[in-house]
């Protein structure tokens, strides 16, 4: 729990506070300090100017935030009238400052249009919860790749008039904020609410879903998480794996579970299915899956027996793996003399395939075996191959010399659909949705790395980000279609700076060129003088 430090106070002789500072100062654990435990700076408060007499809350003034009080038993800031009597002198109000309005008004706007902020405002009811939310959010949204801290960055935009009711400073370390994400209520909410949002859009939202998952490496000690993997590492490392169910259609995230980094089964399958279906009301139709999903058991769930009958309804797409129990070689062998025709032949975003289709028993079940094989990749590892290998390949019998032709292009995909084998591919490649969604999370939302170090707030810390990834995702499509980057619409628009009065009033400066067109491209109207509080409630935030 953080408390109320003060140095150098001093008083007069009627026991009024003179001169003196006073910081927010949190204690932490720390196993390398002979007690286990530190003392860190939160915020500086600034100048002293009452304490209580238990030192649990006071009044002070300074530069960023002026006069104000604040109490350390429930963490609240409040606004402090200058003639208050328990202050030594009259004290000047809040100074007038200049903020970034821009970016804080293209993140509001897409809360606002895309429908998040009600959304938000539903899952967080609290409004010290929501701005926080608001807060660590905006964040992740805007601060496109910097390094720096959320509550350096608040502070320097219009949100940091947003902060009434925390501290601004608390930010940075806010262990409150991922205790409070890492509920398991609160993600079931999010993502319950969500996908209602997008079913009044369209009803086949969720119907459709691909499930693909991520590793999560980190150097988080002793988490219940971690375990010991191998899986898409090159290696074995301790990790966590995050397994992502998206939306075939949109992209768009409608849940997630964190498992310990072991390979995938069809026990992850189950789980995940029963959860997608308890707490949000969806059946899922359709699986399209790595080949790290596909085992005996997970054939026997999807596939038919010899009667037709099979234990999961859906539709499954998933990739052979080249291994023992598998018909991989054996579909090549028994079609190679096919590998040439015209026929079998197509394009697909500039290469160029052989593919068929074949009825197999695999484990006891009916599956549709579909070969192909991608001309432009197997040549062209075919040809590092015999660059490296000159002798091993003369040396091998004719058969294993035709397979080396193909070997770096052939794929084999099951499935329970019966369709060509161009239609079937480009139902596969629908998966690199959602690997653009775990891209989308680690490289611009700041997913990785892990830093936290209790169970909940490991969770917490990844909820916070994947509340962040559908919001960014279709912010991103918005500006897309403008053709602009998101990096481009962040970076002009912190160009566009306002002046907060001591009325609390915003005087927006005149827009420089860039900041006119993202403003018309992006359909973002802008009042050059307007009531703070009037702003806020025109992008649906509560004050």
């Amino acid at each position: 729990m953080s408390f109320i430090r003060t140095q150098n106070v001093k008083t007069d002789a009627d026991g009024r506070i003179v001169s003196g500072s006073a910081s927010i100062v949190n204690t932490v654990y720390d196993s390398s300090r002979a007690h286990k435990s530190r003392q860190v700076v939160v915020e500086r408060l600034g100048k002293v100017l009452w304490l209580s007499q238990n030192r649990h809350s006071g009044i002070f003034l300074n530069p960023q935030r002026g006069l104000f009080c604040y109490d350390a038993d429930t963490e609240e800031f409040g606004p402090v009238p200058s003639d208050d009597p328990r202050l030594p002198r009259a004290v000047e109000e809040e100074p007038i400052r200049h903020v970034v309005f821009g970016t804080t008004h293209l993140f509001l706007s897409f809360l606002k249009n895309l429908g998040y902020a009600e959304l938000l405002q539903e899952v967080f009811p609290t409004k010290q919860d929501f701005q926080r939310v608001i807060c660590h959010l905006a964040h992740k949204f805007l601060k496109d790749g910097s390094h720096v801290h959320v509550d350096d960055f608040i502070e320097r935009t219009l949100l940091s008039y947003y902060t009434s009711g925390i501290s601004t400073g608390s930010l940075g370390c806010d262990t409150r904020y991922f205790t409070m994400m890492g509920d398991e209520r609160v993600k079931v909410s999010f993502f319950r609410k969500l996908v209602q949002m997008k079913r009044r859009e369209g009803p086949d939202f969720g119907r459709c879903c691909l499930i693909d998952s991520t590793p999560l490496p980190n150097g988080i000690d002793d988490t219940p998480f971690n375990a010991l993997s191998c899986h898409g590492t090159g290696g074995s490392a301790e990790q966590i794996r995050l397994v992502l169910v998206a939306d075939k259609g949109s992209g768009i995230p409608v849940w997630y579970a964190i498992i310990p980094g072991n390979v995938l089964d069809v026990n992850t399958l189950d789980q995940v299915r029963a959860d997608v279906t308890e707490f949000l009301g969806l059946e899922i139709a359709e699986y399209t899956l790595d080949a790290g999903y596909c085992s005996k058991d997970m054939i026997g769930e999807f596939f038919e027996d010899e009667s037709g009958a099979r234990r999961v309804d859906g539709d499954v797409i998933v990739r052979m793996p080249a291994r023992k129990g598998y018909p991989f070689r054996k579909l090549y062998h028994s079609k190679k003399a096919l590998f040439g025709k015209g026929k079998y032949l197509f394009t697909n975003e500039k290469h160029t395939y052989f593919g068929f289709r074949e009825e197999i028993e695999l484990f006891g079940r009916k599956a549709n075996a579909y070969v192909y094989v991608d001309k432009e990749n197997a040549l062209s590892g075919f040809k590092n191959y015999l660059i490296e290998h000159e002798e091993e390949y003369d040396s091998m019998p004719l058969a294993e010399k035709d397979y080396k032709t193909v070997e770096y292009g052939l794929f084999v995909l099951l499935s329970t659909y019966e369709m060509e084998p161009k239609d079937l591919l480009i139902e596969y490649f629908a998966r690199t949705d959602i690997e653009g969604i775990f891209k989308t999370a680690k490289n611009y939302l700041d997913l990785l790395p892990l830093s936290k170090w209790t169970d909940r707030t490991v969770r917490g810390k990844i909820l916070s980000d994947m509340i962040a990834v559908p919001i960014y995702l279709q912010a991103r499509r918005i500006v897309n279609k403008a053709k602009k980057s998101m990096t481009s619409a962040i970076g002009a628009m912190e160009a566009s700076m306002c002046l907060v009065d001591k009325k609390k009033r915003i005087q927006v400066e005149y827009p420089t060129k860039k900041v006119k067109e993202l403003q018309t491209l992006l359909d973002l109207p802008t009042k050059n003088n307007m009531e703070l509080s009037d702003y806020f409630k025109s992008m649906s935030m509560p004050v």
